[in-house]
This record gives structure tokens, sequence and C-alpha cells, in this order.
């Protein structure tokens, strides 16, 4: 087993990384040939799952793996320290990292070339101690299967929704999320003693180009669903993104779960195509259950 590759851009993988380290110490990377998968499905006091995907191009050149298991490689390990490594690394020439051992243990070795004081280049390593995942806790991570959405909808400035939700979490621990074909979304708390939403227009219900919905279709555009949720993992998911939050949707399926994409865009792009964009570039994508009562 082995994998190594030329890093060519440190702040999209710090920036993917500490969008998961907000939730959890620590995190599972799964390497395969084209992409690069984050994964945080064990978080503590919450259902909240993350799970994203980037293509490798995006961040390694010069790439190798070589595994028994398909060519894929499971590893995991503390998210803060490989931050620390990749913040450090953000001026210099080179960056490499592969997988070795070090005093018989497993860890990501991180070689990083920079110029110090004149022209004169300096190799600093740094390892960072991993756990190499074997096939039966491979087992344990299973992506959550989700029906197609009733509804989609670019999400507001989440700026916006931080400051709503760090009023509301003080009055309920449900949040009911709802959204409609004609750009409307609305965040809503109810309990006996009060009734709070914030409501949103001219939003924009962006074309997924996913398999034909009946629900969908059958449904006028003005017709809400909706989707009642943990307030806490909404907070969680809304105080932990980093990547591009001009580029969030929400997609509800009614009492199963809300869904939320945040794409890795390419900036080069003059419009986005969210299905290429996860199949070029990649996604962080956030699973909340739905909360029946």
């Amino acid at each position: 087993m082995r994998m190594k590759a030329k890093v060519i851009n440190t702040i999209l993988f710090t920036k993917m990384l500490q969008s998961v380290e907000k939730l959890n110490k620590t995190c599972v990377i799964k390497f395969t040939k084209d992409k690069i998968y984050l994964i945080v499905s064990k978080i503590e006091l919450t259902e909240l799952q993350v799970w994203g995907q980037v293509a490798v191009d995006l961040l390694f050149e010069e790439f190798i793996i070589e595994s028994a298991n398909n060519n894929e490689i499971w590893i995991e390990l503390r998210t803060d320290q490989v931050i620390r490594v990749l913040k450090s690394a953000q001026a210099a020439i080179d960056v490499y990292c592969k997988l070795t051992k070090k005093t018989g243990l497993p860890s990501l070795s991180f070689n990083i070339k920079s110029m110090y004081r004149g022209d004169n280049p300096v190799l600093l390593v740094q390892d960072i101690p991993i756990r190499v995942l074997n096939l039966y806790h491979i087992n344990e991570y299973k992506e959550p299967m989700v029906p197609q959405p009733h509804v989609h909808i670019l999400m507001p400035p989440l700026v916006s929704v931080r400051t709503i939700i760090d009023r509301m979490k003080s009055m309920s621990n449900y949040l009911t999320i709802s959204a409609n074909f004609n750009g409307e979304f609305i965040l809503k708390i109810e309990t006996e003693a009060v009734s709070v939403e914030t409501y949103f227009k001219d939003l924009i219900s962006p074309d997924l180009n996913q398999v034909n919905n009946s629900s969908q279709q059958d449904k006028p555009k003005n017709q809400f669903s909706e989707c009642q949720i943990s307030i806490i993992d909404f907070e969680k998911f809304v105080h932990s993104y980093v990547i591009n939050p001009s580029s969030v949707i929400c997609s509800i399926i009614e009492n199963f779960a809300v869904v939320f994409y945040v794409y890795v865009k390419n900036e080069t792009m003059s419009y986005m195509d969210y299905d290429q964009e996860t199949r070029q570039f990649g996604a962080l994508t956030y699973y909340i259950p739905a909360i029946i009562t």
C-alpha cells in the first residue's frame, strides 16, 4: 500500500478540512484514483453527517495510489493537525505528502520546501499520526441514501441565516425548514409559548439534472414542502462552512431529511451547472435527518 502526491492547492484543502474540523476533532479521508473523500459520520450529540468529495486534480499532481482494496486507502486522523501543516505550507515552493511509517506507526508525512533569507531552500518534514482503516472498519461508513427531494433551493446568504439561528436556538430545540419552487424559503420555530418565522423570497431553484420526480412535477410552484430537524444540527452546519457560502443548495425530503450541498466552485465558470460541478470538482454534503414529533 502506498500513496504520494504533490499538493498544489493547500488553500482549498485547508478550507475543506476546516469545514469538517468545526464538527469533529477527527475525520476519515478516503483516497481513490479520481477523488478524495472527507467523511464525518460520528459527531457527538448529533445526527448530522458530512460526506465531502473533491476531484484529485484540484488538490494534487503526480498522484500515485496503490492498495489491495481496489486502489482505495482509508485513513483516520486529527483534522486540526493537518490544518496546521497546510497553513504553514501556503507560501512554500513545493509541498509533497505520502503515507509512511515512523517507528513502526503509520503516518501522513508532509515534505515542505520553502525559501529562507535569500535564496536558501529549507526542507521541513512534518509527520501526522494516522490510523489506517481495515475492511471491517470501512464497512461501518455508509453514506446515507435519500429519496429524490420534494424541493431544492439555493440558500440565502448563510451569514444572515447564522444570525437568525443564533437567536432562535434559545427558544426551541426544533426547526422547521420550508421552501417551494417559487423561490420562497422559511425558517420557523413553534412552541406553546412562541411562534417565530423568517421568510426569504426571490431565491433560485436550480436545475440539478436529477431523475424526473413525480412529486416535483405534480406540485404547484407555490406549494411548500417542509421538514422538521434539530436546530442544534442546523446550527452546527451554518457555523461550519468555509468553502463557498454563495453556492449552497438546500434539498428537502419531507418527513425524512434536509440535505445541504456546499459546492467546490470552479471560479473560471461563468455559470453553475451543479451536476457537472459535483462530478468534475466536488461538494460537501451535509445530511440532517427529520425529527417526527
